[in-house]
């Protein structure tokens, strides 16, 4: 409960134990709004990793994960409490362009797509939760927001036309 300090991780060529965030994707449908707890026989490979944490009273924090693999690219902020054994951390899986054959679709439909996910409960068995209301809602100011780029770039566009446009109207 007194740790204190500073400390920094940097790994090459390995894996996240306990989620598999590819399969995660290409299964979100079935998984809505399920919590899911590790399970050691899934993994998420990376080629590198890094992360630095900030110690007070045996909390260690976090706000500069960069996790890059083929497949995506995870940041996230949160902590870990040591003395109390619990994770509370707010991981984020950008989708990265990726070869198509992955059993998902084409990379230029999913590239882009952040997908949140929030990692509780015990530090040795965390519970993960994709939160797939957040996802489509990025997705859908995505968008509009492609809606309204393509609006206003028309003749006698401006923002009037592209809301119009929103709403076929």
């Amino acid at each position: 409960d007194a740790l204190a300090g500073s400390a920094r991780v940097e790994m090459k060529d390995g894996a996240i134990k306990g989620i598999n965030l590819a399969e995660s994707v290409r299964n979100a449908k079935s998984l809505l709004g399920k919590q899911q707890k590790a399970d050691a026989t899934q993994k998420t490979d990376f080629s590198e990793a890094g992360a630095s944490f900030k110690i007070a009273n045996g909390v260690a924090r976090n706000d500069d994960l960069k996790v890059a693999s083929p497949f995506m690219r995870i940041g996230g902020v949160g902590h870990l409490d040591i003395g109390n054994n619990t994770i509370d951390y707010l991981a984020k899986a950008t989708l990265a362009a990726t070869a198509k054959g992955q059993g998902g679709r084409d990379a230029k439909d999913v590239a882009g797509v952040t997908i949140p996910i929030k990692l509780t409960g015990a530090l040795d068995s965390p519970a993960w939760n994709v939160d797939y209301s957040a996802l489509i809602g990025s997705a859908a100011v995505g968008g509009i927001t492609e809606t309204i780029k393509k609006s206003a770039g028309g003749a006698g566009g401006g923002a009037g036309s592209a809301v119009r446009g929103l709403f076929n109207r």
